[in-house]
């Protein structure tokens, strides 16, 4: 018995329940990226997958002119990694970004339009220049290691 064919839910019901939906459509609706956002989430080869959770967001003045960037830190239980993300005249943004504890790693930053993999130095030190804006996603490999290290996707 589900209730809504036997005779549990009337014309009203249905009514307040619709109303109900319409309210909460328009109060807080759905992202319309949402989907877009879980397929380029789950797009990773690895099975094996430790994700970054974001720790702290802010903005900071960016290093040129009036324009403001984000910091972003995002941790999990083996690496922490610090991005600064800086827009650009062109319409893409610079990634700037830390790993602690310091280590040269491959980081690949996943975009809509492609990928992009850069190597932090031994001070565990990163850039990405030129990257595209939309759906954006950090991914780190430790070496020695099956498994593979993700930040949530996110929208630059």
């Amino acid at each position: 018995m589900n209730g809504i064919n036997d005779g549990w839910i009337d014309e009203l019901d249905r009514t307040l329940l619709r109303q109900v939906r319409e309210l909460w459509d328009e109060a807080d609706p759905v992202p319309a990226t949402l989907v877009e956002q879980i397929q380029f989430a789950i797009g990773l080869e690895d099975v094996e997958l430790e994700v970054f959770r974001l720790a702290e967001t802010g903005g900071i003045p960016a290093a040129r002119g009036d324009e403001r960037s984000t910091l972003l830190t995002f941790e999990c239980s083996s690496l922490t990694i610090m991005v600064s993300v800086g827009a650009r005249n062109d319409g893409t943004v610079r990634l700037d970004g830390w790993i602690q504890p310091p280590s040269a790693l491959l980081v690949e930053v996943r975009t809509s339009s492609g990928s992009i993999t850069v190597s932090s130095d031994e001070e565990g030190r990163f850039a990405a220049d030129r990257v595209s804006r939309g759906m954006v996603q950090l991914i780190v490999r430790p070496p020695g290691e099956c498994r593979t290290i993700s930040t949530p996707a996110m929208e630059l």
